[in-house]
């Protein structure tokens, strides 16, 4: 039916133009690029359109008032990506992108009641979001996280499992009155999320913070994959010749190797659909963070191929991001793909994991980040051995197995 409406539609051609930020570089300048005479151009456009960017000669603004927003529960440890009303000062920031540089108009797809019945702004991220990294360095600058005096006051039990999780990671000495302990101190020294700041501070002891900085680099920076719509099976096979049976985390490593090799960057971006810019971002992530390893007298040694120690490594500070199987494993079994976290949250693994379809199914999983939408998915997942939580961390690994 769309078909034909569309066949049977008149008017001028049309160019319609993707923007969104994990869109390649050169595909977000064709919004820019001057339409043919006689051709209308649609946008068709994320949230980024609000107000990173100013496109000239936008005369019309559909503005659907919904966004997705990510939100973080402590209690599960899981990110929540929902579709949401969109706030007022968000409304007339989509109103705004029409009319800048010749007369315009916006169109809501919602009524005037509604608007008027919206927040006028958005909740704050911090009110949202994880806070062990902002956590860290107030605690750093000599500050009392629950008086200090923020423009937004979070959770109280945001900041209660934030100040846990840095318990747990060694970071601070004691929750109600934390000071930082020796390692908390050089964990404040990276500019990343402290759980990945452990991983490094603990690679020298697995003779792996070669490697560990290359994929701490590439897990600080945005997706590395570009999988285009109209491209998804060409994009998946040349996908293989990177993955890993032993999951995502060395499937990224071996992106990143690979990239770092390649003598034309931007081109072999393109003929294996990743992303250039988030690459190079990495790259040069690593190059400061190496500088910070360097000024704390870090050895810098490679495990070569044996990934089983930059795994474990990477356990010593994702250790609370550990997922158990549920009911019996293999082709077809029970409990094949489903998997229950530290927290007790049912998840599984996310279609996308280069472990999604390894049968049978391993017993224990490492996961980097969980996301609620519709189901609770492990996103960037490997393989592990059960034994290895109680190597890396005895005290967390017994309580998880007293409450399973």
């Amino acid at each position: 039916m769309l078909d034909r409406t569309f066949q049977e539609a008149t008017g001028p051609p049309i160019r319609v133009c993707p923007l969104y930020a994990g869109l390649p570089p050169a595909k977000q300048l064709q919004v820019w690029r001057e339409a043919p005479p006689g051709t209308r151009k649609i946008i068709l456009a994320t949230n980024i359109a609000e107000a990173s960017v100013t496109i000239p000669r936008i005369k019309c603004v559909i503005d659907t008032g919904v966004v997705k927003e990510r939100s973080w529960s402590g209690g599960t440890g899981a990110e929540r990506l929902r579709v949401c009303a969109t706030s007022q000062a968000a409304g007339w920031q989509r109103a705004g992108r029409a009319g800048r540089t010749q007369p315009g108009a916006a169109y809501r797809l919602y009524t005037a009641d509604d608007f008027r019945a919206r927040p006028h702004h958005h909740t704050p991220e911090i009110l949202r979001c994880p806070l062990s990294s902002t956590l860290l360095l107030l605690i750093a600058a000599g500050a009392e996280p629950s008086t200090f005096p923020l423009i937004d006051t979070p959770p109280p039990e945001s900041v209660k499992a934030s100040l846990s999780i840095l318990k747990e990671l060694g970071a601070i000495d004691n929750e109600n009155n934390p000071k930082l302990t020796v390692i908390g101190k050089k964990m404040s020294t990276f500019p990343i999320e402290p759980k990945y700041s452990k991983v490094l501070l603990s690679a020298p002891e697995y003779n792996c913070l070669d490697e560990a900085l290359s994929l701490i680099s590439v897990l600080s920076s945005e997706n590395v994959f570009h999988t285009p719509m109209h491209k998804r099976e060409e994009a998946f096979k040349v996908k293989q010749k990177f993955l890993s049976p032993l999951g995502d985390h060395i499937t990224l490593l071996n992106v990143f190797k690979a990239f770092c090799k390649a003598p034309l960057k931007k081109q072999w971006c393109k003929e294996n659909y990743l992303n250039h810019k988030n690459l190079t971002y990495a790259c040069e992530v690593r190059q400061q963070l190496l500088a910070i390893c360097q000024k704390l007298n870090m050895t810098v040694s490679s495990c070569g191929q044996a990934y089983d120690q930059l795994l474990k490594c990477l356990l010593c500070g994702l250790f609370t991001n550990c997922a158990w199987q549920r009911g019996v494993g293999g082709a077809g079994g029970a409990g094949a793909g489903r998997y229950v976290t530290a927290a007790g949250a049912a998840a599984a693994l996310h279609p996308a994991s280069a472990l999604h379809a390894v049968r049978p199914a391993p017993p224990a999983l490492l996961y980097t980040e969980l996301l609620s939408t519709s189901r609770t998915y492990m996103l960037t997942v490997s393989a592990i051995q059960p034994q290895w939580l109680h190597q890396v961390a005895p005290e967390y690994a017994r309580r998880c197995r007293a409450s399973r």
